[in-house]
């Protein structure tokens, strides 16, 4: 039996060889046809077309699979902002309706599989997902849309049709909204509006505003930034510090005997505590190759950029690997860390860090570097170098509640 389903040229030109990859699709293939056998040889679009030919049904199954696939892998860049209160946001699935100026039956929908891209964002797919504690099934508990608009890279020689995808995630628990982008910033099909996380972010926001009565609250991520580096440096720190907290009275005593005899005062502590900095600082030196690298913590700061009040903005990194933004310095051949530390607390702001998880923390099992950012209006979180799963995904978003519930309490 041949199949009677022909693929777009969207779907076989960029979203089953960018965006689907070879393990995914067998394992999908296997849990929804077990009872057909796929090659592990052949290639993925055979192996979809074989899928069509073999099961009633799967156009269907297969645009929710790729679905699947453009809410995650490559979509490794997520702004995260707050819903505001004022106004109301349309939490109703017969307000909702009525805003959007659509029948029922067309609020839930799914059009991947015939859709072909424009210069401009279009929807392409949209899922509301209904409060089950309501009784009245009208209350909605979360939201899933995916905009999807043409892809031009003129540094690239081919004329193969590419998109760019973005997934709006509205959750009505957490209140908040979560934009999932593309790593990639180059897209040229509008010069007005180009692939940037701060462009993309105002021009949702808009939409999330006109379409579906949500407005976005600003809030200044830098002091969560900065407290991320803090709670993480003091985990790497601790046992050393306790060590030079062991001393504290002899440190006390010295500083007290050198400012007498300078006929000055320490009202606020600041020698003391730098004294104390300097010890802690050197012990860390001497065991620095058991410092980083250390199994036993959350996660390590890796990097940093820092804006002070004066606009003067700081680099700092650690650790062998590729260029993050600006010059890298390393730690190992430089006291970037150290120095900079001192100046980063007592502003009580970051505006970017970049930490590598270590796993074994909340369900994750792999090393992963994750770059935040406090852009205006929203809190940006950036996976490096790979694509994420769902399940990584999920378990970062869970650290990071965690630990700025930690520090609110």
């Amino acid at each position: 039996m041949e199949t009677t389903t022909d693929l777009t040229q969207l779907i076989i030109e960029d979203i089953i060889p960018s965006r689907i990859n070879k393990t995914s699709l067998q394992r999908f293939l296997e849990n929804v046809d077990p009872d057909n056998k796929y090659s592990r040889n052949a290639k993925k679009l055979s192996l979809i077309y074989d899928f069509f030919n073999n099961r009633k049904g799967a156009e269907n199954e297969f645009s929710e699979f790729v679905i699947k696939n453009l809410m995650y892998g490559k979509s490794r860049v997520i702004t995260e902002s707050d819903i505001s209160n004022i106004p109301q946001p349309i939490t109703s699935t017969k307000k909702l309706i009525s805003q959007l100026g659509i029948q029922e039956n067309e609020l839930n929908f799914n059009n991947i599989m015939s859709f072909s891209p424009s210069n401009n964002f279009k929807t392409v797919y949209r899922k509301v997902v209904p409060d089950g504690d309501d009784e009245t099934k009208d209350k909605i508990k979360h939201i899933d849309i995916i905009f999807a608009r043409k892809y031009i890279d003129p540094s690239s020689e081919s004329q193969k049709l590419r998109g760019e995808y973005i997934w709006a995630e509205i959750d009505f628990d957490a209140f908040k909204v979560w934009l999932h982008l593309s790593s990639r910033h180059n897209n040229q099909v509008d010069r007005e509006l180009p692939s940037q996380p701060m462009f993309l972010f105002n021009h949702f926001k808009k939409v999330l505003l006109d379409r579906y009565g949500l407005m976005i609250r600003e809030n200044d991520e830098e002091d969560f930034i900065f407290k991320l580096y803090s709670y993480l440096t003091k985990k790497d720190e601790e046992k050393y510090l306790e060590k030079v907290s062991e001393e504290e009275d002899k440190i006390e005593e010295f500083c007290d005997n050198i400012l007498e005899n300078l006929d000055t005062e320490d009202d606020d502590n600041e020698v003391f505590e730098r004294v104390k900095g300097v010890f802690l600082r050197k012990i860390i030196q001497n065991d620095f190759n058991n410092f980083t690298n250390n199994p036993n913590v959350e996660g390590r700061v890796k990097a940093f950029i820092f804006s002070d009040p004066e606009g003067t903005r700081l680099q700092a990194s650690k650790g062998p690997g590729r260029s993050l933004i600006g010059d890298e310095i390393n730690i190992e051949s430089s006291t970037a860390y150290f120095d900079n530390k001192e100046t980063i607390n007592k502003a009580q702001k970051l505006f970017s860090v970049l930490i590598v998880w270590t796993p074994g923390y909340d369900n994750i099992s792999n090393y992963l570097q994750v770059r935040y950012t406090a852009y205006p209006g929203f809190l940006e979180t950036h996976f490096l170098y790979s694509d994420i799963t769902e399940d990584e995904y999920r378990n970062v978003l869970q650290k990071i509640r965690r630990i700025k519930e930690s520090n609110e309490e």
